[in-house]
């Protein structure tokens, strides 16, 4: 009897049309997960589709491990749960050729939304392929990173944070990009600095960002930058913490995709009618938990201080005991 192949659902993503971002992988990987929840299938990689790729022909080529290595972005996409190869191919016509060749593959998003000529707007920046999952199966599949990655958080936990509760937070400093979703880092400093006293609590600050003095030396404060975390470390620090809190930015999605508790700000001014789109007059996505919200207003020491209160008003430690009991089951020793 022939054994049934399950179908390769396999991500595209047009590096000529949009830049590789962090944020923009994460909802790719957790919208393959979905699509291979409606196809019965299997996560296949990603293929990045660019037109200096060297060796032109109809085919796709798997991208050696020791250059994705050499890459942090691509190295961290490995470290995603499912995703263990990536590929490169010429042009979207290549992919239409294979399209009519290969019917156990299948490629996500559909080219019309990645074409520069047809897509109106960015599928990677997006989350209503979830919220439209969402609505059909009352469920999405969650971000995760592979054992290795969790492993380096949990030993980060017991290190430094044990028998604190780790708050992840992430304040996105990029002066570069004036009127975005940038840290109001003297609102954070007085939030965090009056918790010194007040809680069982450690802020783990994750990211490559310049982190201010003031905020970096308070003792409930620990900065990943410092201890020479990889970013799939500090995105596995994400997936297992109580609670994140932070700005707008590409490891927020890692949180967004998660069950933890999160509470994110962004620019009111900055990708508005992209956000009117993604959450209408809400505060949370439709698949968002009671405890998970994402708000379009600045952040300010009373507000910060409101909304982690909440979360520690009814998110209690065993429940984060019992969210994370199985990786950490697993990695200790």
């Amino acid at each position: 009897m022939k054994q049934l192949v399950k179908k390769r659902i396999m991500g595209l993503w047009h590096q000529d049309s949009k830049g590789v971002s962090l944020g923009g992988l994460i909802l790719l990987n957790v919208m393959l997960k979905a699509k291979a929840l409606m196809q019965d299938g299997i996560v296949g990689g990603i293929c990045f589709i660019c037109n200096d790729f060297e060796e032109a022909g109809d085919y796709i080529a798997e991208m050696p491990k020791k250059d994705c290595e050499q890459s942090n972005i691509l190295s961290t996409l490995l470290s995603f749960n499912e995703i263990n190869t990536c590929y490169k191919v010429q042009s979207i016509n290549v992919i239409e050729k294979i399209m009519q060749d290969d019917t156990e593959l299948e490629f996500f998003p559909p080219l019309y939304l990645i074409k520069p000529e047809t897509s109106s707007q960015n599928i990677y920046e997006s989350t209503m392929f979830l919220q439209q999952f969402f609505m059909e199966h009352q469920y999405i599949p969650y971000f995760k990173m592979k054992p290795e990655a969790v492993r380096g958080a949990i030993e980060i936990f017991d290190k430094y944070v044990a028998p604190s509760l780790p708050v992840v937070v992430h304040l996105k400093n990029n002066p570069s990009q004036a009127n975005c979703s940038n840290a109001r880092f003297k609102e954070w400093e007085k939030f965090i600095r009056m918790r010194i006293d007040t809680d069982d609590i450690k802020f783990i600050l994750i990211g490559n960002e310049e982190v201010d003095k003031r905020i970096a030396e308070l003792p409930n404060v620990i900065v990943t930058k410092y201890l020479g975390t990889t970013l799939a470390q500090e995105l596995a620090l994400v997936e297992t913490a109580y609670a994140f809190m932070g700005m707008s930015s590409g490891p927020c999605n890692a949180a967004i995709c998660s069950n933890i508790p999160y509470v994110i700000y962004k620019n009111p001014g900055h990708h508005t009618e992209a956000m009117d789109l993604e959450l209408g007059d809400k505060e949370c996505f439709n698949f968002a938990s009671p405890h998970q919200k994402l708000l379009r207003i600045f952040e300010t020491s009373d507000n910060l201080s409101a909304n982690f209160n909440n979360i520690l008003s009814n998110c209690s430690r065993e429940a984060w005991n019992s969210r994370v009991s199985f990786a950490f089951q697993g990695f200790r020793c």
